[in-house]
């Protein structure tokens, strides 16, 4: 009998569960995280290709949900890369936005200060899709 009794427990108690997990409602909201990320940008200024940075830097995404999908994700890097060319050292500051309804379309714009003096603000739009990087805006000092 007690065992036939655990067992009923047993059945109610995993047909609660699942009944209960089943009536949640889908996500809404946004989830926020920190990590360590690899970065690299495009450096243009009038219009040309003058550099690239890169480097190890500190990441925070903004992940934002919609009745549980995915609508777009929000990047946040700060810290220190390096030139490709050069070697120098930049300190950088990107806000990257990929958009999930517009599959495969991803913007940045970058803030980079060189510790020589040089001053970039540049922003891009990359459609992953074909792969095409467009540099929309530059400035540079």
């Amino acid at each position: 009998m007690k065992k036939c009794l655990f067992t009923l427990l047993v059945c109610l108690f995993a047909g609660a569960v699942s009944f209960s997990l089943m009536a949640q409602e889908p996500y809404n909201g946004s989830v926020s995280t920190k990590t360590n990320s690899y970065y690299w940008t495009y450096v243009v200024c009038d219009g040309e290709l003058v550099d690239g940075v890169h480097g190890m830097v500190e990441m925070h995404k903004v992940a934002h949900y919609k009745k549980g999908v995915l609508e777009w994700t929000k990047y946040t890097f700060t810290g220190e890369g390096e030139s490709w060319m050069t070697g120098e050292a930049y300190t950088l500051k990107s806000h990257d936005k990929e958009n999930l309804p517009v599959e495969g379309l991803y913007t940045w714009t970058v803030h980079l200060k060189s510790e020589e003096g040089d001053h970039y603000k540049c922003s891009f739009t990359w459609d992953m899709v074909s792969g095409i990087i467009t540099a929309d805006k530059a400035w540079c000092k």
